[in-house]
């Protein structure tokens, strides 16, 4: 048996193939590029995140907080277009729980989320204000 084995080996009828794949070694991992832009939030929302090219008008928050539920307010600025604004909430709120009742109220565990863009052609900025109110409170 040993002679017949030996033979095929010899006569290249039975010769195992080994093969290596060439694997590139790294002494260090390479360089990861983190290109999106880092998300901001208001203070006085928490949970809001802020549009890029938006920055909060200071001294403008307010947040009342009675038991388990808040009433919140807070205005931010910058130079976007208002309809963009409204396009960028309708985008995000929903990812973060919000249902949108219309593109400038939202409904979440118990709160409504108001929005309110305008534009200012004397200086080319949008203004927008949100306001966070237990859903039981009455709309402005």
């Amino acid at each position: 048996m040993r002679i017949l084995l030996a033979s095929c080996l010899l006569l290249g009828g039975f010769a195992p193939t080994v093969s290596y794949a060439h694997v590139p070694v790294y002494n260090q991992a390479p360089p990861i590029r983190d290109t999106a832009p880092e998300s901001r939030f208001s203070k006085a929302i928490e949970d809001l995140p802020l549009m890029p090219g938006l920055e909060v008008e200071k001294d403008q928050d307010m947040v009342f907080v009675f038991g388990a539920e808040r009433i919140a307010q807070t205005t931010v600025f910058g130079r976007v277009d208002v309809d963009d604004v409204y396009y960028f909430y309708q985008d995000t709120l929903p990812q973060l729980g919000w249902i949108e009742i219309t593109p400038r109220l939202y409904e979440r565990n118990g709160e409504r989320l108001h929005i309110q863009a305008r534009s200012s052609n004397a200086d080319g900025m949008a203004y927008v204000r949100f306001e966070v109110e237990p859903t039981g409170s009455s709309q402005n």
